[in-house]
Parts: C-alpha cells; structure tokens; sequence
C-alpha cells in the first residue's frame, strides 16, 4: 500500500495529511492482515511519524502470499485478453492500428472510421501474411504438444 496523500494536500493549507499517523497506520494494518498489500511506504504528505506508525503496525504480519496462475500472455485494453498454450489462433491486425499503418492513421485523424474499418475486414478476408505465418506457428507448437 502506497498512501498517495497529495489529493489531500491540495485541499489543506501547506499540505499535508489530515489522517494521523496512528489512524492510517490502523488502516494499513487491516488491509496488510486481509492479504491486501505488497508493500507499505509514504509519499507527499506523510511525515516521519507516519512512517513509524507504519512500520511499527507491519510488525509481525507475514508477507502476502502472491497466487499461482498460470503462466501467460495477459494484455488489457476495453476487456482483458490471455493467450496461452490452450487458445486458438489469435488474429492480429497490425495494419489497425496508427503505428502499424500510415493510411490507418490518416483515416482516424480525419474522423472516416467506417474507412479505418475497411482495412481491418480487408485484412481478415485477404488471410494477411503475417496471420498466417502466426497460424502456422501456432499449428508447429501445437503438433509438438500433441
């Protein structure tokens, strides 16, 4: 837990935190026994006082246990996305994007989106060449599995 107190010090003349030291650090200790916190710390705001309080409420509660998931590929964007060795062949457009092309990019700048959408159907119906040699990747590591 990082106590991030400088909303607080915009609201208080010269900063500062309007928790006390002993009553953070009662609340840092909850969230530390529930499993919450991987570390504890200041930032603005926090005195050394604060900092004491802290530490002196860590006492004796053991680290928390980091879960086992399973390894893999773990990207977000409006949903999140895992690719693992159990996913199928996973499409990627790079031409949908305004790093992997210039007349992408052009289309969104200028607002023409049902044009920007005709690259990305363009390249699912043409099979690009780059889905393909990750297809076929996907179909060798599978093989070696099986």
């Amino acid at each position: 837990m990082f106590p991030f107190t400088q909303m607080r010090a915009y609201q208080m003349p010269f900063g500062g935190y309007d928790l006390g030291a002993e009553e953070m650090a009662a609340h840092l200790k909850e969230w530390a026994e529930s499993g919450f916190v991987n570390i504890v710390g200041g930032c603005c705001g926090t005195t050394p006082e604060h900092i004491k309080a802290f530490a002196d409420a860590m006492q004796g509660i053991p680290p928390r246990k980091l879960p086992e998931i399973k390894t893999a590929m773990r990207l977000s964007g409006l949903e999140p996305l895992n690719i693992d060795d159990e996913s199928l062949f996973v499409n990627v457009g790079e031409r949908n994007n305004v790093t992997g092309s210039a007349k992408f990019k052009r289309l969104i700048k200028e607002d023409k989106f049902a044009e920007a959408i005709e690259i990305a159907i363009d390249q699912v119906e043409k099979r690009c060449t780059s889905d393909r040699r990750q297809y076929g990747r996907s179909l060798t590591r599978r093989q070696k599995n099986a």
